[in-house]
């Protein structure tokens, strides 16, 4: 997985869901420093100020995770604009309950009911049975509003 920016990375696998990616934000690291609390990270007045960005510099700085494929993972790709008002527990409960087409509405449908304030972009990929994307409709299915 290789990611620069907010939009975020979280792996369904065996009954959990996981934080893939960290985001390149100031509240980020003002997290990562102690020196605000999760709960006053929610309400900081520059949480959405990124750090790294595609197009930001001359020079992108990407972070990356590797790791092995195992059959029924789920990987849930999403903007700050899902994340800033879905939990990671209804992304995971959305994640474990539709086709990825269904999962990715669902969320935006949650999204767009508690008022959506941000672009939001969804994507969904399912792995199948021998460590590939899942053959089923779309492998990734994704929404963007």
């Amino acid at each position: 997985c290789l990611w620069a920016g907010d939009s975020r990375i979280y792996l369904l696998r065996n009954g959990s869901i996981f934080q893939v990616s960290k985001d390149h934000t100031e509240v980020q690291e003002l997290l990562d420093r102690g020196m605000i609390s999760a709960e006053e990270a929610r309400t900081w007045p520059r949480r959405n100020v990124i750090t790294h960005a595609v197009g930001v510099s001359d020079e992108l700085e990407i972070d990356f995770q590797q790791g092995e494929l195992m059959p029924g993972d789920v990987f849930v790709l999403g903007t700050d604009g899902l994340t800033a008002h879905v939990s990671d527990a209804e992304i995971e409960a959305a994640a474990r309950s539709a086709t990825p087409r269904a999962a990715c509405q669902a969320l935006l449908d949650t999204v767009l009911a508690r008022g959506g304030t941000d672009n939001v972009t969804i994507v969904l990929v399912k792995i199948g049975g021998n460590g590939a994307p899942h053959p089923d409709r779309s492998a990734a299915e994704g929404l963007a509003r």
